[in-house]
């Protein structure tokens, strides 16, 4: 702490506006006051390293149903797994005492992994909550397992104020910026009941050197690198925010400059994606990322925070391809660290906070509608869950701190399902022809979105970022009245690609645009170029006419093989195009000599077709869309050409 600070405030009290922004409901029914709060709370606690007594054991088929409030639901899980996720202590050695090793959260499983103790917040949420259903209510053996996990939590923190993850000596940007949140949320939340002074002192130090760690300008890692990860510093923004009361009034200020920096700095201006890896991630984007924003956005009413998430949710627009059959979105593959090969309409369970917090942006965005669950689904289920009797099975990993948030008696206004309907019509690709190009200056990403009477069509050239695995060249074909019939999948073989000996496929190459003129009028044509300096190259032109694409392909070798993943739908019918004109049965991974495939499904018929036969292959790989009666499997068709160029057509004839 700066000793000329005379405006540090950790051994002052806490207002109502502070305890609020927890975002869950912290204080009901508590009395607010200073951090000395109830004294059945405050101790005594165990002797630090002594044995601890076990939290009490809770039998699921005591808990009553009726009790929970529908927006609480999702605690119960939560409860019945409880004693066992506080018992899994260690208890034995000196130097992990306090450790959480029971594997509930988190992996790796070892004790210099920070991110495992984020399970105090799990804990204290429920030592702090007076609830009808919760019998841990200012339990004691609770505190004393809560207050050792603390500690070896603060024990991690390297002198810098940094937290570790993957070594005990690891400077790990977004552990650091998660210890912000849920050790902080884990104070405010004490400090609502009272707790120990000395532990007291110690987290507020800790949080103190955290928030200093993290908004320290010159700290390369966290502000160079950092926007680079998006979903990795606006948690220490938010812990920060959310913990202002507690700390030093030079902290907020420094909040203010680095919130400036991270809003200019975190988010692709021309594409309009929030940076993962520098560059588009499908996951984080949607599940991690909007909810801390939406969360802060709540707490401070920062418009900068809204216009994030709003331009995030127009690139989304583009990206985001509604399944006719209801299944939910396949998402273009075109995403860097976490796959999300598709979103599903709606979920079989009530337990994340994600559609809370999504919500938060509905009365902004109709794409926030359309990408969550609708009323009369969540009310289903909730209705369900409510009426079930059965005994309800302890969570195993993860038990996600994050899921607690929201999960209290709160107006949820989720759209009804024609609301959701209407949202999801309003997606570009339901109207007229257009075309959208958007390109990343700052990391060299450039992306095209042509929609035609007869198909919409995606593609992305440019860099490969620093650590990704984005790939580069066409993405997917679709049309809204059939649904996607090809779609790349990120971190796997099942890409729109050309393969070349010497291991050497193109989009995972450099690629640049060469020549074309990329316009709304009808039709036009661009190139792609990819080359490796040690030998392949391939020169790819896009024919984007009214009612189909036509592709013609260029290397520098005599045979190749151009792989198409195509989205096999249950009841589709698909048959080899044989020379004459007729079709063939086609068996799984049994070469054809065919002219092209075709696709039945309802809505329409997509087909691939050569100029001349070529030796084809059709082969399922382990890639899933969706689940249930409306899983689709990516199949891998596999063209041999040849000779040194190729062209092909695809086309989607509608019924």
């Amino acid at each position: 702490m700066d000793p000329n600070d005379t405006s540090a405030t950790p051994g002052g009290s806490l207002t109502r506006r502070t305890l609020m922004g927890l975002g869950a409901s912290a204080v009901t029914g508590l009395v607010l006051g200073s951090h000395t709060g109830t004294a059945a709370a405050a101790g005594p606690a165990a002797a630090v390293g002594g044995p601890l007594a076990p939290v009490a054991p809770y039998d699921p088929a005591t808990l009553v149903r009726g009790q929970f409030a529908a927006e609480e639901q999702r605690l119960a899980r939560f409860l019945v797994t409880l004693p066992d996720l506080a018992n899994k202590m260690d208890l034995e050695n000196e130097e992990t005492y306090g450790w959480f090793n029971g594997g509930y959260w988190r992996t790796p499983l070892v004790p210099y992994n920070a991110n495992i103790q984020q399970s105090v917040y799990t804990l204290t949420w429920f030592y702090t909550q007076q609830r009808e259903w919760n019998p841990y209510y200012l339990d004691p053996a609770l505190r004393d397992r809560i207050y050792a996990g603390i500690r070896f939590y603060l024990s991690l923190q390297g002198p810098d104020g940094w937290f570790p993850a993957w070594s005990y000596v690891d400077r790990n940007r977004d552990v650091t910026a998660y210890a912000l949140v849920f050790l902080g949320e884990t104070a405010l939340l004490l400090e609502s009941v009272g707790w120990a002074d000395d532990l007291r002192s110690e987290v507020l130090a800790a949080l103190e050197r955290a928030a200093d760690y993290m908004l320290d300008p010159a700290n390369e890692d966290v502000w160079t690198i950092g926007p680079e990860f998006s979903n990795q510093v606006i948690p220490a923004l938010m812990g920060v925010w959310m913990l202002r009361d507690l700390l030093p009034r030079r902290i907020m200020r420094a909040y203010e400059d680095r919130l400036t920096y991270y809003v200019e700095n975190a988010q692709s201006d021309g594409a309009g994606h929030l940076y993962e890896a520098a560059a588009f991630d499908a996951h984080y984007s949607l599940y991690v990322t909007p909810r801390m924003l939406a969360r802060l956005y709540e707490l401070n009413g920062d418009e900068r925070l809204k216009q994030m998430q709003l331009k995030h949710f127009d690139w989304c627009r583009f990206n985001y391809l509604w399944e006719p059959d209801g299944a939910g979105f396949t998402v273009n593959g075109i995403s860097t660290r976490l796959s999300m090969r598709s979103l599903p309409a709606v979920r079989t369970t009530d337990e994340s906070s994600y559609p809370d917090l999504l919500n938060v942006w509905a009365p902004d965005s109709p794409i926030a509608v359309a990408l969550n669950w609708h009323r009369e689904h969540v009310e289903g289920l909730r209705s369900t869950w409510a009426a079930a009797t059965e005994p309800l099975v302890p969570m195993g990993n993860p038990v996600d701190p994050m899921n607690i948030w929201y999960s209290e008696q709160r107006v949820q206004n989720f759209a009804t399902y024609d609301e959701r309907m209407r949202a999801i019509r309003s997606f570009p690709y339901f109207g007229r022809p257009f075309v959208e190009a958007r390109s990343d200056t700052r990391y060299d990403q450039h992306y095209l979105f042509v929609n035609r009477q007869g198909y919409y069509f995606g593609s992305h050239h440019g860099n490969i970022p620093r650590g990704s695995t984005v790939p580069k060249g066409p993405s997917f074909f679709y049309h809204h009245t059939t649904g996607a019939f090809v779609a790349t999948q990120m971190a796997s073989d099942s890409v729109w690609s050309t393969r070349l000996s010497r291991d050497f496929v193109d989009s995972e190459s450099r690629m640049f645009k060469i020549r074309g003129d990329v316009r709304q009028a009808v039709p036009f044509d661009y190139t792609y170029y990819a080359y490796k300096p040690s030998g392949g190259s391939v020169a790819k032109t896009f024919h984007c006419l009214p009612n189909k694409l036509a592709i013609d392909i260029e290397t520098n070798e005599s045979s190749f093989v151009e792989r198409v993943p195509l989205v096999i739908a249950p009841g589709d019918d698909v048959t080899w195009l044989v020379a004459g004109g007729g079709a063939a049965p086609v068996e799984n991974g049994v070469a054809a000599q065919a002219v092209g495939i075709r696709v039945a499904r309802a809505g329409g018929t997509f087909e691939l077709r050569l100029e001349a036969p070529l030796r084809i292959t059709l082969t399922a790989s382990a890639t899933k869309l969706f689940s249930g009666a409306q899983q689709r499997t990516i199949h891998d068709l596999d063209i041999a050409s040849t000779a040194s160029a190729l062209s092909y057509s695809l086309q989607i004839r509608r019924r």
